[in-house]
């Protein structure tokens, strides 16, 4: 059993990535291609034409938009990714909402600098001025400022070194140092959540988690921190307190993993439930949920949702759940011959 919890313990650590790439960090913040992916919604001849459409678009999509001029043509673009798949689904919900012609579009890291801003009032249009969103401010910093971009890397490789070492204080001191001068990217902010949990800085962690928008993937790293360092009513109380803003059942999964280690097999139950009811086709929810079925009895329906475990693309997930069916069907067949004998042994008498 207790191999079974290091199994899973050891994917919620990996999942949340608390050790850093060094190769990853040598390139630098935002330079692990000389390309991005966008998505172009509109074109037109003149910038009066492109001012108006950008000021119609919804205030969620405007703060995105990045405009380009190709000799008399204005190109407005909406997003910066490097992961086509997640702009491809991006791309699906703009058609949804009415941009019907919009397309991918793969442009060089340099054009960046060719972006113009739309002021407010006016019908001006300046050229080279950088739009001034999250995402493009984090960008520009690291154009204009290349000495910056050897600072951040020296912050990350001592936060890495410091980790390394278990010294988690100094390793989350150094991470912040790093995202403060330009490290702003997912993996880096997953880093100082999963620290936040090992070291119990939760006063730390709130704030981080008010001002993130992937909400789930950073209480996924703290808690996952926080269990790994035994601290099991910090991750607790976070966890219950932020669950309602989830979606994927990963939180679930951890709650069920701290109620397992508090013996409240209940809950463990009531938690992997609720992880597997939010994804049915994850095979950590789906093998969590068969386990907790198995350790309270009900072999029949434990049984069941093994199977399903067969076909996933894991093979950890896959060797657990093969070698755990032998032993439910090993165990029926041993009571049912054991029944079999009795009822024998009674009819002889």
């Amino acid at each position: 059993m207790s191999r079974i919890v290091c199994f899973l313990m050891f994917s919620a650590l990996v999942l949340c990535a608390a050790e850093v790439d060094r190769k990853s960090e040598k390139r630098g913040p935002f330079s692990n291609s000389g390309y991005f992916y966008t998505i172009q919604i509109f074109s037109a001849k003149g910038p009066e034409s492109t001012k108006r459409f950008v000021s119609k678009l919804p205030a969620g999509m405007k703060e995105n938009v990045m405009v380009f001029q190709s000799g008399k043509y204005y190109a407005v673009r909406y997003g910066y990714e490097h992961n086509l798949t997640r702009l491809k689904k991006i791309l699906y919900k703009i058609k949804e909402r009415g941009y019907k012609d919009s397309f991918l579009v793969k442009m060089k890291k340099s054009r960046l600098k060719e972006m113009i801003k739309f002021f407010e009032k006016g019908s001006v249009v300046e050229k080279k001025k950088i739009v001034k969103t999250r995402i493009t401010k984090n960008i520009q910093k690291n154009f204009n400022k290349p000495k910056n971009r050897k600072k951040t890397i020296f912050f990350l490789n001592r936060a890495h070194d410091f980790y390394r070492k278990g010294a988690f204080g100094k390793s989350l001191e150094f991470y912040l140092k790093a995202y403060n001068s330009g490290a702003k990217e997912e993996k880096t902010l997953a880093n100082i959540a999963f620290l936040c949990g090992k070291t119990s800085n939760d006063k730390l962690f709130e704030k981080l988690l008010f001002n993130s928008k992937d909400k789930e993937r950073l209480l996924y790293a703290y808690g996952a921190g926080a269990i790994e360092s035994g601290f099991l009513e910090n991750a607790k109380k976070i966890l219950i307190k932020y669950r309602h803003t989830t979606y994927s059942g990963f939180c679930d999964l951890l709650l069920g993993l701290i109620s397992e280690k508090e013996k409240d097999l209940p809950k463990a139950l009531y938690f992997y439930k609720a992880a597997y009811k939010k994804d049915i086709s994850n095979p950590f929810f789906i093998y969590s949920y068969a386990r907790a079925l198995d350790m309270a009895g009900d072999l029949e329906k434990a049984l069941k949702i093994y199977k399903k475990c067969l076909s996933s693309a894991d093979n950890r997930v896959v060797e657990y759940a093969q070698l755990r069916i032998q032993q439910i069907y090993l165990y029926k067949m041993n009571r049912n011959r054991l029944n079999s004998n009795t009822r024998s042994n009674d009819a002889k008498r």
